[in-house]
């Protein structure tokens, strides 16, 4: 698969935005830009890297979720009443220390966990790898899970600028 490139700035960088992804960048900054080699990955490779995760039951599928602008993202759906999982590699490439970002999104989703009536719908939940760390390094890149909460709905971009 080609790589995605991706243009963030004002003028006409800010014009390749918006033909890309659809929304323009309102912040005045210099022109950046990135390439993201989106791989491919088997099935195989999937459940090996989700298998390095402490998920409950068992793995039915694994399947593509979402546009990923940045990363790569999955629906891990498992057999009978175990949740399901969203199992993410991360863009080293846009973030540049994934084990501080997983340390500041545990920390931040704990805060918030303290302050809710349903943590579970209302949070993040990640789960852990096996190893006790908050991602696994493999297939080149760091992967993180958290629970997958369902009847949920997400946007890929804002329909209006507020």
């Amino acid at each position: 698969m080609a790589p995605l490139i991706i243009y963030i700035g004002v003028g006409r960088c800010a014009k390749k935005v918006r033909k890309y992804i659809g929304v323009a960048c309102r912040f005045r900054v210099r022109c950046i830009t990135f390439v993201v080699n989106l791989k491919n990955m088997t099935h195989d490779q999937l459940r090996r890297i989700a298998s390095a995760f402490a998920l409950e039951g068992r793995v039915a599928a694994i399947e593509p979720l979402g546009e990923g602008f940045i990363n790569d993202t999955y629906i891990v759906t498992t057999e009978g009443e175990a949740p399901d999982y969203i199992l993410q590699r991360k863009n080293h490439l846009v973030f540049p220390d994934v084990p501080a970002m997983m340390d500041n999104i545990k920390a931040v989703t704990d805060h918030i966990k303290a302050k809710v009536v349903d943590p579970l719908r209302e949070t993040l939940t990640i789960i852990p790898a096996l190893d006790g760390k908050l991602y696994h390094e493999a297939e080149g890149g760091y992967w993180a899970v958290c629970l997958y909460i369902p009847n949920t709905v997400t946007y890929d971009r804002a329909t209006t600028p507020e």
